[in-house]
């Protein structure tokens, strides 16, 4: 079994009902729209600006990336800004706790920068690209090796149909590696990560949340996995309560199970992977 520190950061990806799909950030209406018709208002109206910017705290039950567990099974505070620009620049400061247990000697927290762009193309498709910076203050593995991890990731879209694609641009994807001559770790830069989405609505206020992706991770491949997802967000305007949202879903991950467990300090420990259900209460303003 290669030697290895334990985890994955993430997605997770739809960031937060996230992080398993690449961020799409919303600004309360469409960008295009709101500067059209700021640029037609009259003479002393209030003008719209191009920049806007949102934010949500979320209770999870769970934090899982990718389907792996991030908090050993248990709940976590989650709370992110998100920016978002007429041009179609975003970006998005995400803060979460994490279980030392998976980032050990760290301050068991989890902050990600995103930085991206957002693209209209010809029949009613979307490009999305963007830079993931995750850090995680203080972790690093017996060998020295800091868990902070970047990619780059790329989204086609269409309607609420996404495919995207993620590549590991640090030299270690969140830690993990495995030893090569003279039991040097070898670095998982390049590692990929590809994903697809769909988030149908299913009626007013409810939204059907599909997911599947596989991890690939460089030279270090007993690591590798698929996750799927399937989970339904439900908003609270649909109830009276606007700003509220609530999710809930059925992960799993088929991830080794004797490679993706957590040892805590005192001895024990928890698989990381597998089947899991996931409940969040989001309050967006």
């Amino acid at each position: 079994m290669p030697s290895v520190m334990f985890k994955v950061p993430f997605f997770a990806c739809y960031f937060i009902v996230r992080r398993s799909a690449l961020i799409v950030l919303s600004s309360g209406c469409a960008l295009a729209p709101c500067m059209a018709h700021a640029d037609a208002a009259p003479a002393g109206a209030p003008s719209v600006s191009a920049l806007t910017v949102s934010g949500n705290v979320t209770l999870a039950s769970d934090y899982l990336m990718r389907g792996v567990s991030q908090t050993q099974h248990k709940p976590t505070m989650q709370g992110e800004i998100d920016f978002s620009h007429a041009s179609g620049w975003y970006g998005t400061i995400f803060g979460s706790g994490v279980s030392n247990a998976a980032y050990p000697n760290g301050s068991g927290s989890e902050i990600d920068l995103v930085t991206g762009w957002q693209f209209s193309l010809p029949a009613n498709l979307g490009l999305n690209v963007g830079y993931f910076a995750y850090f995680y203050p203080g972790a690093h593995t017996a060998d020295g090796i800091n868990s902070n991890t970047q990619e780059v990731k790329t989204a086609l879209s269409y309607d609420t149909l996404s495919v995207g694609l993620a590549v590991v641009t640090s030299n270690y994807f969140a830690g993990i590696y495995d030893y090569g001559a003279n039991r040097r770790p070898k670095k998982s830069q390049g590692s990929l990560y590809l994903e697809a989405n769909w988030n149908p609505v299913l009626a007013e206020g409810v939204t059907l949340n599909l997911h599947a992706g596989h991890e690939q991770i460089r030279r270090a491949n007993d690591f590798n996995f698929s996750d799927y997802k399937i989970g339904v967000t439900v908003d609270g305007k649909r109830f009276g309560i606007p700003g509220w949202s609530a999710s809930l879903a059925w992960s799993y991950n088929n991830g080794n199970r004797s490679l993706w467990t957590f040892v805590n300090s005192d001895g024990s420990s928890k698989v990381a992977v597998g089947s899991r259900v996931l409940a969040t209460i989001t309050y967006s303003f």
